[in-house]
């Protein structure tokens, strides 16, 4: 596993410039509209998670899994590092995001208000592992290309389907008492959906091993 998480480094390495344009951009946005520094924070955390699919595309392009296959290197091994790895890009990408945010925030207000605002950010997190628990996968199952099409009509009906209950089925006075009572159980409400994310990462994780094993290269 340690010969795949560098590999994989060194992938990231070499998407260094585009990475770092990323970085640069988000604290441009950050300077001059802290305001926004939600949706940054978010971004920053989703576009560097993503990364980890990138790495599945790579390893299939000019037959490169029978290779890797034919090395001491199980498929249960090479799932569970893409699932380590994807889980470290997304963690590190949040807490620098958090970071950044903190810090630029400060200079404009008070420390006390940005503690508040913060309380949200680990929501940002809990998405992009979901996301990932979602990609991965379907990835692995469909290749990249098929991959990002049905990933992203999944997250589309998804969001689709939230809307147009929100619209048209949901009691509205019931939805805005929902959330009051999340807003003042902010801390009940982030264990909740963590014990969810971890339930949804693991049951990716048993999906993705059983995909790996019936898969054909």
């Amino acid at each position: 596993m340690k010969g795949l998480l560098i590999k994989d480094f060194k992938l990231l390495k070499n998407q260094g410039k585009f990475l770092f344009i990323i970085f640069i951009m988000a604290n441009i946005f950050l300077f001059f509209e802290s305001g926004s520094s939600g949706f940054i924070a978010s971004y920053m955390t989703f576009v560097f998670s993503m990364f980890a699919l990138n790495t599945l595309s790579y390893d299939s392009y000019d037959n490169g899994m029978p290779f890797l296959l034919s090395l001491p290197i199980t498929r249960k091994t090479y799932v569970t590092e893409k699932y380590i790895f994807s889980l470290f890009l997304s963690i590190s990408s949040w807490l620098v995001s958090i970071l950044l945010r903190l810090i630029f925030l400060t200079i404009q207000t008070s420390l006390k208000e940005n503690v508040i605002l913060l309380y949200a950010d680990p929501i940002y997190l809990i998405l992009s592992i979901v996301s990932l628990s979602i990609a991965i996968p379907i990835h692995l199952k469909y290749g990249q290309e098929k991959g990002h099409i049905i990933f992203f009509g999944i997250l589309g009906a998804i969001f689709l389907t939230i809307f147009t209950a929100i619209r048209v089925g949901l009691n509205t006075h019931l939805l805005h008492n929902l959330i009051n009572r999340m807003m003042h159980h902010t801390g009940r409400t982030i264990i909740l959906l963590c014990i969810i994310c971890i339930s949804i990462f693991a049951i990716s994780y048993i999906l993705s091993l059983r995909i790996m094993k019936r898969k054909e290269f």
